[in-house]
């Protein structure tokens, strides 16, 4: 794991040790959106098993555009979700680097 990985995993476990997680009501504010986890999860499903969870197939012609497209909103997703995960929503520079 590289420094900036552990740097981030520090300063969660040490959210945790302050706020004791989801115990304390101000914890929830720093919690992921259970919704967005879930369309995060649906969109990791769909470039692992392409066209198996989906109703139409992608054609092969689509594949590159399809799933860069997929790639780049699981990012979007995530980033947003690990930025409010370590208390930085909106998030400052130096978060967004670390998501």
């Amino acid at each position: 794991m590289d420094a900036m990985n552990r740097d981030a995993v520090e300063e969660l476990l040490q959210t945790y040790g302050e706020t004791g997680g989801i115990n304390y009501l101000a914890a929830a504010a720093t919690l992921p959106s259970r919704l967005a986890i879930e369309a995060a999860c649906t969109e990791l499903m769909s470039l692992m098993f392409p066209g198996f969870r989906s109703q139409a197939l992608v054609s092969s012609e689509d594949l590159v555009d399809t799933t860069r497209t997929r790639i780049r909103n699981l990012h979007a997703r995530l980033k947003t979700e690990i930025c409010r995960s370590l208390g930085k929503i909106p998030p400052d520079e130096g978060t967004e680097a670390k998501a």
